[in-house]
């Protein structure tokens, strides 16, 4: 419990002023801190890094729960939510972050300590399908080999453009 305000009323007669109280809950700090869910798993994208400034709030209550706060972290994903997020110690609450073209969704939940504390929530980034059309360099082109096939067997990998890292390997077969 800590005090929401406080009301004192004029001295009485006897020179005694009485002195009201309004308490309320306390209220809680709490870093934020999102962390990757493919770290350490061997994943192609565990070496990328996390976006930078990604959107969350925190609903009261539950997932269904109203959201309370809408916020992002910084670029090495933290969000320190003070006072004025007024997280009251006790309530229970969940930190989402919504699904997005970069990420999956992703939710926690927790409930307010006294003090500061620090909730973490692992997110991924979004994975979806991929095709491929494969076809010679020079089709569609007056060079003499447009009109060759593909070879009937090739290999191939997917390689992540900034990271040269390899996405998927795999092989064609007729």
């Amino acid at each position: 419990i800590s005090s929401m305000s406080t009301v004192v009323s004029p001295l009485s007669p006897a020179g005694e002023a009485p002195v009201e109280l309004v308490l309320g809950p306390a209220i809680g700090e709490v870093v934020v801190v999102l962390s990757d869910a493919f770290a350490g798993s061997g994943h192609w994208a565990e070496h990328l890094p996390l976006p930078s400034s990604v959107p969350f709030l925190v609903r009261d209550g539950g997932e269904s729960g109203r959201v309370c706060l809408e916020s992002h972290t910084d670029s090495e994903g933290r969000c320190r939510l003070g006072r004025e997020a007024r997280l009251y110690v006790g309530r229970a609450y969940v930190l989402e972050v919504q699904r997005s073209n970069l990420l999956e969704a992703s939710s926690v939940a927790f409930r307010v300590a006294k003090g500061e504390q620090t909730v973490e929530l692992a997110i991924r980034r979004a994975e979806g399908p991929a095709f491929a059309a494969f076809k010679m360099l020079r089709a569609e082109t007056l060079h003499w080999s447009e009109p060759l096939p593909l070879p009937g067997r090739f290999s191939y990998r997917v390689v992540h453009k900034s990271t040269l890292t390899v996405a998927i390997e795999g092989e064609v077969t007729d």
